[in-house]
C-alpha cells in the first residue's frame, strides 16, 4: 500500500484527536504526536521512537541529520529495537543462537519492520498513548510465531513497554535492547552516574571484565555492557542544565555505547562530527540475563525516561 493511503487510512481512523499528525518522511510513515506536556514522533518501521521533546526544552533523544528515511533501513537514533538478539549474532548465549540454522544479521529484524498501529488515546491534554504490535509467524530464518506490543506513552515523561508473547507450542530465547540515543550538549560537559562500581564487559577490549570506580566521562571510544544495573542511571549535562534520567523495569543490562572519531566516519547515516552530540543507555537483557518464554509465556520490561531540570 502507498504511504498516502495508509495515512488516509490513520487519518480516517485516529484524525480527530488533538495534537495528532501522520507524515511521510521519503519512503517511512511517522506519528508525530504535540500535547500540553511534549512532542514525540514514532515510526511504523521498527516501532521506532525518534523524538521526545519535553516543552520548552532540548531533544531528550538524538537523532542523526544524515538519516535516509529508507524502508527496510532502521534509522540512526530514537529508540531502536534490538529483538530477537542483540549486537553481533555470534556474541549471542548458546541457547539463542542454537535455534536457527543461517547466519544471522545484527541486532535482529524487527527494527526493519512495519509494526501495526493498534490505538491512540489522550486521557488528558498533556498525554498521548501509542499502542503498536507486530506479529511474527515462522518462516524460514526465524521458527516461532511471537507476538510483540509496544506502548508509547508521551506526557512530561516518556514510559515505552515492551511485550514479547511467546504464542510457539515450544520454548524459545531471545536477547534484546531497547537502543536509546540520548542528546547531549558535548562530551565535556557531561558524565553518567548510578553504574559506579558495577562491573561491565569492555567489547573494545576483547570483552573483558571491568569495574567502574566513579562517575563515568566519556573522551573516548566506549562500548560497555554493564550487567545487573540499578533501577536508575542519570546522564548529567550542565551546558543543559538538565538531568535525563533513565529507570526500567525487567531489563538488568546496559549497554554505554559512543562511536567516538574514527568509528563515526565509518558509520552509515551518521555525521563525521556528530559523535559529540550523542551518548547511548541502551536497557537490555543480553548474555546470561537472556529471556527464556515457555509457550503461552510473556515478556515485559518498561523504561521511563525524564529531564529534570538542574545537574543532580
Amino acid at each position: 500500500m502507498e504511504i498516502q493511503q495508509q495515512i488516509k487510512q490513520l487519518q480516517d481512523k485516529f484524525g480527530s484527536l488533538s495534537g495528532i499528525e501522520f507524515n511521510q518522511y521519503n519512503e517511512l510513515l511517522a506519528v508525530d504526536i504535540k500535547n500540553d506536556s511534549a512532542e514525540a514522533t514514532i515510526f511504523l518501521q521498527g516501532a521506532q521512537v525518534t523524538k521526545f521533546q519535553p516543552k520548552g526544552q532540548e531533544p531528550v533523544l538524538w537523532l542523526s541529520q544524515f538519516c535516509d528515511y529508507k524502508k527496510g533501513s532502521p534509522l540512526r537514533g530514537g529508540i531502536p529495537i534490538c529483538w530477537p538478539w542483540f549486537s553481533e549474532f555470534d556474541r549471542n548465549p548458546a541457547a539463542v543462537k542454537e535455534q536457527y540454522n543461517t547466519p544471522q544479521a545484527a541486532h535482529g529484524f524487527v527494527r526493519k519492520q512495519d509494526w501495526l498501529l493498534d490505538s491512540i488515546h489522550c486521557p488528558n491534554t498533556a498525554i498521548t498513548v501509542l499502542n503498536l504490535s507486530l506479529n511474527i509467524t515462522p518462516n524460514k530464518d526465524f521458527p516461532f510465531t511471537v507476538r510483540l506490543g509496544l506502548s508509547v506513552t508521551v506526557g512530561p515523561s516518556l514510559e515505552i513497554e515492551f511485550r514479547v508473547l511467546n504464542n510457539s507450542s515450544t520454548n524459545f530465547c531471545f536477547t534484546s535492547a531497547l537502543h536509546s540515543y540520548f542528546t547531549i550538549s558535548d562530551s565535556a560537559n557531561t558524565s553518567v552516574t548510578g553504574l559506579e562500581g558495577i562491573d561491565y564487559l569492555d567489547t573494545l577490549d576483547n570483552w573483558n571484565a571491568k569495574s567502574d570506580a566513579g562517575s563515568f566521562v566519556f573522551n573516548a571510544e566506549v562500548d560497555r555492557i554493564y550487567q545487573n544495573i540499578p533501577g536508575e542511571v542519570r546522564i548529567l549535562d550542565s551546558a543543559h542544565d538538565r538531568s535525563i534520567v533513565i529507570t526500567n523495569t525487567n531489563s538488568p543490562d546496559m549497554v554505554v555505547w559512543n562511536p567516538w572519531v574514527e568509528k563515526a566516519k565509518r558509520l552509515g547515516q551518521f555525521g563525521d562530527q556528530e559523535y559529540n552530540g550523542m551518548l547511548c543507555l541502551e536497557n537490555a537483557n543480553l548474555l546470561e540475563n537472556y529471556c527464556h518464554l515457555a509457550p503461552g509465556e510473556e515478556y515485559k520490561t518498561i523504561i521511563n525516561i525524564k529531564s529534570l531540570p538542574g545537574v543532580r
